[in-house]
């Protein structure tokens, strides 16, 4: 039997640098020892010693939830433990009232138009599809222009909500399928009202980690 302060010790002495690196969450996680930026093999003596110490101070278990976190230690050899810091990142979904117009001339012949909004807005612009739904007759160009108009004010209209909000936003998904019944006459127009934005709140929070290696022995 070995303790593990020793032998992390012996290793800085040799001039080495011990750090752990973690990463995961949403059911999925990892953590990784490194000794001289070198990553140690998964199941090595000291990598499985040093793993389970860490994974039992951070206490994320099987990573379950819907949450996120990463972060970093370094062995500090005076002070008999790893030191660094985390980051956790946990998600609300919220929605943000609005007032967006679909527009469409109550000439044009179609029973439904389907709407996606898709993206992750920390990363990627928010895209827009749109597609008119016609059961009976065909799809003239006309048609086609008419959703890419759509798309493009509905991409700019939703940006300008989205980049107001006071938070970190993430994800950013709704979908309508707005039946051709369900939209209001207003002159010579079909008009559907979109009332509110679904969107993903990201809550981040920042944690100091210092983790004894004290009396923790290995085999």
């Amino acid at each position: 039997m070995k303790n593990l302060k020793e032998e992390l010790d012996a290793l800085v002495k040799e001039g080495k640098e011990i750090k752990v690196t973690w990463d995961g969450g949403n059911d999925s996680g990892t953590i990784t020892v490194y000794v001289d930026g070198r990553g140690l093999d998964f199941g090595d003596d000291l990598e499985s010693d040093i793993s389970d110490l860490i994974d039992g101070a951070l206490d994320y278990g099987s990573w379950a939830g819907d949450f996120s976190a990463r972060g970093e230690v370094f062995y500090d050899s005076e002070k008999s433990a790893f030191v660094g810091e985390g980051e956790e990142i946990t998600s609300e979904y919220e929605s943000e009232d609005c007032n967006i117009e679909v527009e469409v001339p109550k000439a044009f012949n179609f029973d439904s138009i389907s709407i996606e909004i898709s993206g992750d807005w920390e990363y990627d612009p928010v895209g827009v599809f749109c597609r008119f739904n016609i059961s009976n007759g065909p799809v003239f160009e006309e048609h086609m222009g008419l959703q890419n108009k759509i798309q493009e004010t509905l991409e700019k209209d939703i940006t300008d909500v989205i980049s107001k909000l006071n938070c970190t936003v993430g994800s950013v998904y709704n979908d309508w399928v707005i039946n051709r019944d369900d939209m209001d006459e207003v002159g010579e127009n079909l008009v559907f009202v979109i009332e509110s934005i679904s969107y993903e709140d990201r809550v981040s929070n920042c944690k100091e980690h210092e983790i004894s290696v004290v009396d923790k022995d290995t085999y």
